[in-house]
């Protein structure tokens, strides 16, 4: 997304009980991550709220004082050198945004026609060592 490389994580989490529903742990969590270019950003992720006030954001913010938010999976927000921020609504719904289905049937079509995966060994296992980093993190 951004043409760099995750350089470090910082990750903090907590998982309460909800005795309501069987003793199923929620989360909250929230990381840091800087890239080689300079740029950082928060990540925040719950699933300890009401479903109507759960939310996914992705927030970037640049040296050039300009700020991305990333919104659930449907919509960016930037706030740059315009007075009013530029705003996209993304119209994909359903399990076409969750990510593992992409991916799935990418995996499936290059072995069915002998093609070439997109993302490389090299960065599957880069994204392992940044999950490691994600992990050893958890305060």
């Amino acid at each position: 997304m951004f043409e760099s490389e995750i350089e470090n994580v910082e990750w903090m989490g907590n998982y309460p009980k909800f005795e309501k529903y069987g003793g199923i742990l929620g989360y909250n969590t929230m990381g840091l991550i800087k890239l080689s270019n300079g740029i950082v950003g928060s990540l925040h992720y719950s699933a300890s709220v009401d479903p109507l006030a759960s939310t996914s954001r992705l927030e970037v913010y640049g040296d050039n004082t300009n700020v991305l938010h990333a919104i659930w999976n449907d919509k960016i927000i930037l706030y740059g050198s315009n007075q009013k921020p530029q705003e996209w609504n993304l119209d994909v719904k359903g399990t076409r945004v969750w990510g593992h289905r992409q991916a799935d049937e990418h995996f499936i079509e290059c072995i069915l026609h002998k093609k070439q995966l997109k993302v490389s060994v090299e960065d599957a296992i880069k994204a392992q060592e940044i999950a490691q980093k994600i992990k050893k993190s958890i305060k």
